[in-house]
């Protein structure tokens, strides 16, 4: 008999640290899809991962940052795998943030924060 299959890989950790965050491509920790096998059971999805961002301002796009879980494998009527659970984003800010997540991001604003130099970054990647 055939055993069950490899399930999906799980996001990484992402940790971001800027004085100004403007992000026009994407923030991705998401987990991989799980095998498929239709003479056994498939593979789970990963999880999705973690993403924290530390910043003075944020402005985040639309659904830009995401930390989804994968889906699951392809198997028989019974034995498909299950979606991978979704991750974390947390934003910590002392000043003006816009934008959404996927899952939505904890919001936590501190005023200790404070901006005394370092650099603004504009992330235009995925």
């Amino acid at each position: 008999t055939d055993g069950g299959t490899a399930g999906g890989i799980a996001g990484g950790g992402v940790l971001i640290f800027s004085k100004s965050l403007t992000v026009t491509g994407g923030i991705v920790s998401n987990g991989n899809a799980g095998d498929s096998n239709t003479n056994a059971g498939a593979g789970g999805g990963g999880s999705g991962g973690s993403i924290l961002l530390v910043v003075g301002t944020a402005t985040l796009g639309s659904s830009l940052i995401t930390t989804t879980g994968g889906a699951g494998g392809d198997g028989n009527s019974t034995s498909d795998g299950g979606t991978g659970g979704v991750g974390r984003i947390a934003v910590h800010h002392s000043s003006a943030i816009t934008g959404t997540s996927n899952p939505t991001f904890t919001d936590v604003t501190d005023p200790t924060l404070v901006e005394t130099g370092g650099a603004s970054l504009l992330l235009n990647m995925i």
